[in-house]
């Protein structure tokens, strides 16, 4: 059966003195979600279009300052493009997902480097030791929409990114992902001149909160 994943929200407390009603909470009073999964021991699973499979589970997460330091790492399950795990650590808040170090997939590196889930469009350059490496990005956040996928159906920010390379010979590329509130990334599509890559989240379990 489909999960439906909502937002969960503030709890209020009610003294009752005779007969009274509870007052709606406010907007402002309701805590803002996070996109990614912050409790140890939370997996993701997601399945490629061509098969292969890999997970992200979550190692160990400690808070500062309000942002939560989330350490992850990824197992993939494929014998068509095989891997060895990657660590992941991101810094997660209400603003959006930001990556702060990726140890073990130098060509991750390349990858978008921060998610905001705020409806907007930001612009920015990459920059890096290697010529080729250096790509401005054009990243578009949308209002959540409904997604189906085989873990369930979510309520998920799109962020559309489209980057170019300032190298010559590499066209541009496109890649579209989904975060759902507490998850993260539900479903991602990429796009060159290649061809196509997407997956989506097969199944997640929760960890400790």
């Amino acid at each position: 059966m489909a999960r439906l994943l909502t937002v969960v929200a503030a709890i209020a407390l009610l003294l009752v003195m005779g007969v009274s009603s509870a007052a709606p909470i406010p907007e402002g009073a309701r805590p803002a979600p996070l996109y990614h999964a912050t409790g140890v021991g939370a997996t993701n699973t997601y399945r490629w279009h061509h098969g292969g499979e890999f997970s992200d589970t979550v190692a160990a997460v400690e808070d500062h300052r309000g942002v939560k330091r989330v350490t992850y790492r990824r197992l993939a399950k494929s014998e068509r493009f095989p891997q060895p795990p990657i660590t992941f650590k991101v810094e997660v808040s209400p603003a959006g997902v930001r990556v702060t170090d990726i140890v073990g997939g130098s060509a991750w590196r390349n990858r978008m480097a921060y998610w905001s889930f705020q409806p907007h469009q930001a612009r920015w350059q990459y920059v890096s030791s290697t010529p080729w490496e250096r790509a401005t990005h054009t990243v578009t956040s949308f209002p959540p929409e409904r997604v189906a996928v085989p873990a369930g159906t979510f309520d998920a920010v799109r962020v559309h990114d489209v980057w170019a390379y300032d190298a010559e010979g590499f066209g541009p590329q496109e890649q579209t992902e989904w975060w759902a509130p507490g998850v993260g990334v539900v479903k991602m599509l990429y796009q060159d001149h290649n061809g196509t890559e997407s997956f989506v989240l097969k199944s997640f379990t929760r960890g400790d909160r």
